[in-house]
């Protein structure tokens, strides 16, 4: 015995209909730094600096707030100029604190942190997205073309070696023309600071 009634499946992907979701909206508001009157300050490649945010009161995301600059080297006569462009490169420390001087984190050595707990907590569609603003992006070119800051076999002090991975290995530095100034504007999200008050997974 068969049954002649026929049933129509159809897929949820299929279903084009409009809905309505209410979804995260995010409204980004400059925040001015505390302890500096002007909007920006310069930092010298042998100088330290404190800067500092006084956070409002409202509620905010800081896994989505960004923190902005340039990075400027000034060009010398037959050197070529390099940046790294896989980690937080202008900040050695990070605090985030109450009013009354309780930690919350406080992270040392924060350029090496990021450089190694970004790269193991971040998808790998995140990565592929990535742009040299955020840092940690792939290098787009052979291995010839993404230059080691070090030697991953323990190669002699001056020598500067190649990637590893054609094209999607992360890009480590950027190097500008001989004898010519590189700059490189910056757009670093906190959520680069991993596992810090949900500040990334």
């Amino acid at each position: 015995m068969t049954d002649s009634t026929s049933t129509l499946v159809k897929a949820p992907q299929l279903d084009f209909k409009t809905t309505t979701i209410m979804g995260p909206k995010y409204k980004y508001v400059r925040i001015p730094m505390n302890n500096h009157a002007s909007a920006s300050v310069n930092i010298g490649p042998t100088s330290t600096e404190l800067l500092e945010w006084k956070l409002p009161s409202q509620v905010y995301n800081l896994a989505r707030s960004y923190i902005s600059y340039n990075v400027h080297v000034p060009g010398a006569a037959n050197h070529y100029q390099m940046t790294f462009e896989d980690t937080f490169d202008i900040a050695q420390s990070a605090t985030f604190g109450s009013a009354g001087g309780v930690d919350l984190v406080n992270i040392q050595h924060l350029q090496n942190y990021t450089k190694i707990a970004r790269k193991i907590a971040t998808p790998v569609d995140d990565f592929m997205g990535n742009d040299n603003m955020s840092q940690l992006y792939r290098c787009n070119a052979p291995v010839g073309g993404n230059k080691l800051p070090f030697h991953y076999t323990g190669g002699g002090a001056g020598a500067v070696y190649d990637g590893v991975e054609n094209y999607i290995e992360s890009k480590y530095m950027a190097t500008g023309s001989v004898s010519q100034s590189l700059s490189r504007y910056r757009q670093i999200p906190l959520g680069i600071i991993q596992g810090t008050l949900r500040c990334g997974s």
